[in-house]
């Protein structure tokens, strides 16, 4: 007989949502490959409790949710840290936790970071679209109308056998410092601009606009020494992808991002660099290295 575990959302957080590590294979149809901002808090989420690391989970950005989940199981967490309470207990990261019977947690303040990720071991039972659980970014109440928690919510996963306490030695768990320091490779037309904009742009300490979601990350300040070119025709980004507006604002292209753009690409970032500006809140400080 199959272990199910019931999650109830007494409150949902500000954008929480369910993420597998994307839809692939559908870019050439204008469909975004999603899926969580940070695969490494993601992944390291889903190993903690024994699932493989594709597996959805739930991705909690900047104010987390408050769950309501009947039956036993196993649950870790990952990515940016908060204050969270098992029952009224706090509970740590980067560890397995058991839990039985009636269980609340309970998200309250956040400490370092901006998205933490909730991993629970088994599979979760809702709805998928072209193969993925993640959140659809548009047209999501229709096309996968499960992955945004709201108030009220029921969840059910079919738990998987225990897996034997897994922690993360303290020494290996990610720091978010601020500034932080993101590398760089160079994009398609950083060779066509001045030099003078790519030295601003690399010697720029930046923050995260107010403006920023899951598509991109605006960056302020602009940069002052960019000539537009409005001659380029549209082509193909991925996220990572770095674009300069007929503004001077960079924008780096995240996992909700479009498949075509018609921006300059003066830079990408690796895996590595996209998991380190999913953990940039609006506000923090970051600059960009050369990496060749």
């Amino acid at each position: 007989m199959v272990n199910q575990i019931d999650i109830f959302i007494e409150q949902a957080g500000l954008h929480s949502s369910i993420q597998g590590l994307g839809r692939l294979g559908y870019q050439n149809q204008g469909i975004p490959i999603s899926g969580s901002l940070d695969h490494s808090a993601h992944q390291l989420a889903n190993r903690l409790v024994g699932n493989p690391d594709h597996y959805p989970l739930i991705e909690i950005t900047l104010l987390g949710p408050k769950l309501q989940i009947k039956g036993s199981g196993q649950m870790a967490l990952a990515g940016a840290v908060f204050e969270v309470y098992k029952n009224g207990a706090p509970i740590s990261f980067y560890e397995t936790i058991p839990f039985e019977g009636e269980t609340e947690i309970v998200f309250k303040k956040l400490l370092s970071g901006c998205r933490a990720y909730l991993a629970i071991g088994g599979e979760w039972k809702i709805p998928e679209w072209l193969g993925s659980k993640s959140l659809a970014p548009f047209q999501s109440k229709a096309l996968t109308p499960a992955s945004l928690l709201y108030k009220g919510q029921s969840i059910q996963i079919d738990a998987t056998p225990y897996v034997r306490k897994r922690k993360l030695p303290p020494d290996q768990y990610p720091v978010f410092n601020t500034p932080a320091i993101i590398p760089v490779l160079p994009g398609p037309e950083m060779e066509r601009m001045d030099r003078s904009t790519v030295a601003q742009f690399f010697s720029n300490v930046y923050q995260l606009s107010n403006s920023s979601n899951r598509m991109g990350a605006r960056l302020l300040p602009r940069l002052t020494k960019y000539q537009a070119n409005t001659k380029l025709i549209s082509t193909g980004v991925i996220p990572g992808t770095i674009q300069i507006t007929n503004e001077g604002q960079a924008i780096v292209l995240q996992a909700d991002a479009q498949t075509i753009g018609g921006y300059p690409r003066i830079g990408i970032l690796s895996r590595e660099g996209l998991d380190q500006m999913a953990q940039l809140k609006p506000g923090d400080a970051f600059r960009f290295i050369f990496e060749i």
